[in-house]
C-alpha cells in the first residue's frame, strides 16, 4: 500500500470517527480524545491532518462538496436532454444532503465565525454550481423563466434540506416524490 494511499485511508478514518462523535450531541461535548479513541489512533495523530477541533469538524462537514459541485457542473455540460438528468442529479443532492443535515445543525453550534466563514466558501461554490445547472434548464425553455433563477435555487434545495429535518423526527418522506412535486412546479408548460 502506497504511503499516500496509507494517509487518505487513515484521515478518512478519523473523519468517520468524528462524524459518529458529532452524530447527535452538541459541539462542545464531543472531545479529540473521544474521536481519536474511536479512529483508533492516538490524539497526536488528529493534529497531522487538522490543526484542531474546529479545523476537524469543519473539513468533516465540507467533506465531498467540491466533488458534489463538480458532479453537479458535469451534470450541467451533459448532452443528456435535461429532464432526464434533473431527477439523476436530485437524486444525487438528496443523499448528499441527507449525509449532512445534522453537521448544519450542529454548524450553529460551534459559534466560531471563521468555521462559518470558510464552510461558506464551499457552500458558496456549490450554490455558484446548482444556479448554472437551472440556468441551463431554463436557457434550453424546460424550466419556467417566469421567476428568477434564485428563486429556483430556493425551491428545489430548501425541501431537499428540509427533508433532512424530517427523517430525523421520523417521518417518511420519499425522495422520489419529493423530486416529481419539486420538477412539476419548477418545469415550465406544466399541466
Amino acid at each position: 500500500m502506497t504511503r499516500d494511499r496509507k494517509k487518505n485511508e487513515k484521515r478518512a478514518a478519523i473523519l468517520t470517527a468524528a462524524q459518529a462523535e458529532f452524530e447527535g450531541r452538541f459541539f462542545a461535548d464531543v472531545t479529540l480524545e473521544n474521536i481519536a479513541t474511536r479512529a483508533g489512533v492516538g490524539k497526536g495523530t488528529l493534529y497531522l491532518y487538522f490543526k484542531n477541533k474546529e479545523d476537524l469538524f469543519l473539513q468533516l462537514a465540507v467533506d465531498g462538496m467540491d466533488e458534489m459541485a463538480e458532479r453537479v457542473r458535469e451534470m450541467t455540460v451533459s448532452e443528456q436532454p435535461y429532464a432526464d438528468i434533473f431527477c439523476t442529479l436530485g437524486g444525487e443532492l438528496v443523499d448528499f444532503f441527507q449525509e449532512r443535515v445534522g453537521l448544519v445543525r450542529l454548524m450553529q453550534q460551534t459559534g466560531s465565525e471563521q468555521i462559518l466563514k470558510e464552510f461558506n466558501k464551499y457552500r458558496d461554490r456549490m450554490k455558484k454550481a446548482v444556479r448554472a445547472f437551472l440556468e441551463r434548464g431554463v436557457a434550453e425553455g424546460v424550466l419556467r423563466d417566469d421567476f428568477p433563477v434564485d428563486a429556483l435555487q430556493v425551491a428545489l434545495v430548501g425541501p431537499l434540506l428540509l427533508r433532512g429535518r424530517f427523517l430525523e423526527d421520523g417521518e417518511k418522506v420519499s425522495s422520489a416524490a419529493m423530486l416529481q412535486i419539486i420538477w412539476d412546479g419548477l418545469r415550465k408548460n406544466r399541466g
